[in-house]
């Protein structure tokens, strides 16, 4: 998770912890040694699961940081990245949703109000950082108060390795000002 204050108020990334563990997650705990399990449903949905999480790779290529921009957002890798692959806006799918804010807040919707879909969004530029470290994407029609996915499925490292996780979801509450 990455936190930030924009105009007074918090907003951040958060990114999902697994893909396919073999269960539906309720509970998370750490034990003596630091080992990480996960309790809850199998993911078949017949009887209980639990699945202990081991780190195979500590240099992974990631997106370590996500800064919300007037305009869009930049985000730090944790490795160079590879500047074509990086730069170009169709290596990165954007949609924002939001959840209606009632008792019963029912599924995911789009700017129109339309259930259980989310707006697409156009990357318009990506200017990556000479040193390779972070890419700032400026993003058409940007909504204040939705959630914006973005899945940067196209973006390499410098060694052509993909995003280990290519796909984060950041709370957009405010837009910062602009300079």
């Amino acid at each position: 998770m990455n936190l930030e204050k924009v105009n007074g108020e918090w907003q951040g990334a958060a990114w999902p912890l697994l893909k396919d563990a073999g269960v539906r997650a309720t509970r998370l705990a750490f034990n003596a040694t630091g080992q990480l399990y996960l309790g809850g449903v199998a993911a078949n949905g017949k009887g209980p699961g639990l699945v202990r999480i081991g780190l195979r790779d500590t240099k992974l290529f990631e997106v370590q940081q996500v800064k919300a921009l007037a305009e869009g957002f930049e985000l730090t890798f944790t490795q160079p990245v590879d500047g074509v692959s990086a730069a170009k806006p169709a290596s990165y799918d954007i949609t924002q949703f939001n959840y209606r804010h009632v008792v019963n807040a029912g599924p995911e919707h789009d700017f129109a109000g339309t259930p259980d879909k989310a707006s697409s969004l156009k990357v318009l530029s990506v200017t990556v950082a000479a040193d390779g470290l972070s890419a700032r994407l400026k993003i058409g029609d940007l909504h204040p108060g939705f959630v914006t996915g973005v899945r940067a499925a196209g973006v390499r490292s410098a060694t052509a390795k993909p995003l280990a996780h290519d796909t984060f979801y950041y709370t957009l509450n405010q837009l910062p000002k602009q300079p």
